[in-house]
């Protein structure tokens, strides 16, 4: 079992997964903020702001979920056409 969570590890350091992570969420926060400042900000009553914040966070979980699915497959794949493993 040891020798298959090394080889998970091996394989999350090789995608660079944290660091990409990382791009992920700085992206999904600033769009989220960006959008609600631009768009909510000061123009609706409390209750409906409560709503618009939750949206928010949806917003920037979601960016940031694509965003870093987008660099770690971009990663990948530059890994393998490095590799030699695929045809262009």
């Amino acid at each position: 079992m040891s020798g298959q969570s090394d080889g998970k590890a091996r394989l999350l350091e090789a995608l660079d997964v944290r660091g990409h992570l990382r791009r992920g969420i700085a992206v999904g926060v600033a769009l989220a903020v960006a959008t609600y400042l631009l768009f909510v900000a000061g123009s609706s009553s409390l209750g409906t702001q409560a709503l618009y914040l939750s949206l928010t966070v949806v917003l920037a979980l979601t960016t940031t979920a694509v965003v870093t699915t987008i660099l770690v497959g971009a990663e990948a794949y530059k890994l393998l056409s490095e590799d030699g493993s695929v045809d262009t």
